[in-house]
């Protein structure tokens, strides 16, 4: 049996195999679709990592839109936060709108909000399932 990601945060010490398993949680659908699932505990080293993914593949489909699934996430700290706005910030040229679904979880969805603000990415939308946020993007 092969290895499956845990539900716990993961660090510098990551296997090869558990890292391999984070960047196939970001994948294009599509020429037009990146999905983006994020880890349960997001920290200062699977937001670095997951973007620089996320980074190339935005490069080799530019004005894609991405789907970010934040069920199963857990709200990242400050210090997270503030990487993830540098992130965006350096790759907002290249999407053309992000949907987030996160189920019904109010503090996720304000700091989704925060996070976004601060990154200069405009077009955004926040939706409690798949389908809406699909629908947020088909509708463009």
């Amino acid at each position: 049996m092969g290895i499956k990601l845990e539900h716990r945060p993961y660090t510098e010490n990551a296997s090869p195999d558990e890292i391999k398993l984070l960047l196939q949680n970001i994948h294009m659908v599509n020429k037009e679709l990146l999905q983006f699932k994020e880890v349960a505990y997001p920290n200062n080293f699977t937001v670095p990592l997951m973007f620089k993914k996320m980074k190339l593949l935005t490069e080799q489909n530019p004005n894609c839109n991405v789907l970010i699934d934040l069920t199963t996430s857990g709200r990242p700290d400050a210090q997270t936060r503030h990487t993830i706005n540098k992130c965006f910030a350096e790759i907002k040229g290249q999407i053309n709108h992000v949907a987030y679904f996160t189920g019904k979880n109010f503090i996720i969805n304000t700091a989704i909000r925060f996070i976004m603000y601060g990154s200069g990415q405009n077009s955004f939308s926040v939706h409690k399932t798949r389908d809406q946020a699909l629908k947020a993007i088909n509708d463009l």
